[in-house]
């Protein structure tokens, strides 16, 4: 299996390439052929040719990942969003699934982890460090320091107003304030596809802390509550980012949803009655199939 380093930094690390393009162009051959040796001599001619820069930094933490990575093989009854091989009960029905992964070990995840750090310290409002640094604890299971790590960048984000760099120090591939959002919410994905769901609602509870009116967490730790089957509290969050956002058709669902549950047909109707004009004909639907079951 061939071992994926740092996604983030490596596939994007060609964006926007200047006077450094002969050292990334070299640099991402080296990681193709896991050259690590090759690597140790050319980053620190990088830095005395450049500096050190957030880019060596960056450099410098794959580095020591390639060096600490190990393949491995991952349980789990979610269909991953990667490839995986399936595995089936007697009855032909899909049971769980096998997919491959990069976990890391050794006295090089150490070095790893102080360097990224240094580099997080010197250059705050380089994302991608601290994604690098996410994505080694997140490896690792280590959720714990991952949330930490989040919750930092959390901060952050409300200080230099979303105002990130990325390689080569230019803005992030898309607006500040969506980059973060959508790569919090791959973070939350990472945490629910895994099972963890006090880390997901953890990580909900610290996005809608620092931004309240974020419809997608709102939506989120609504998914979270009906999954631990509170439908309750889904639908007072619900409700709230229905004054938010009337528009967004998973949030009106959630709402339908959780008013059958608690078994409230009148307001259960309301809501998926909102719902016959969606555009999205799968939520249609679903909700003219609930109306059906409700008005027997």
């Amino acid at each position: 299996m061939k071992r994926t380093i740092f996604t983030v930094i490596l596939t994007l690390a060609a964006m926007g390439m200047s006077a450094q393009a002969t050292y990334f162009d070299t640099y991402q051959k080296m990681v193709d052929k896991q050259d690590s040796l090759g690597l140790q001599k050319l980053i620190p001619e990088w830095e005395t040719k450049e500096g050190v820069s957030g880019d060596t930094y960056a450099a410098w933490f794959n580095y020591y990942l390639l060096k600490a990575a190990h393949a491995t093989l991952q349980l789990t009854d979610k269909e991953p969003s990667g490839e995986s091989f399936s595995f089936k009960d007697k009855n032909g029905k899909v049971v769980g699934y096998i997919t491959g992964g990069d976990s890391y070990v050794g006295s090089s995840v150490d070095s790893a982890l102080t360097k990224i750090e240094e580099g997080i310290q010197r250059f705050p409002d380089r994302l991608d460090l601290s994604f690098g640094k996410i994505h080694l604890l997140l490896s690792n299971f280590d959720y714990d320091a991952a949330l930490k790590e989040l919750h930092r960048v959390l901060d952050r984000s409300i200080i230099n107003g979303n105002k990130w760099q990325w390689t080569n120090n230019e803005a992030t591939p898309s607006e500040g304030q969506q980059f973060l959002r959508d790569c919090m919410q791959d973070y939350f994905s990472q945490l629910y596809d895994a099972q963890k769901n006090d880390a997901a609602m953890a990580l909900t509870e610290d996005v809608l802390h620092h931004y309240p009116n974020s419809i997608y967490f709102l939506n989120d730790k609504v998914g979270l509550l009906a999954a631990a089957n509170d439908f309750k509290q889904a639908l007072e969050v619900g409700l709230k980012a229905h004054e938010i956002d009337p528009s967004d058709d998973i949030i009106t669902i959630n709402i339908a949803y959780s008013y059958q549950q608690l078994g409230d047909k009148k307001n259960a109707i309301l809501y998926y009655q909102m719902l016959t004009n969606s555009k999205d004909e799968d939520i249609k639907a679903s909700a003219k199939e609930a109306l059906k079951t409700l008005k027997k």
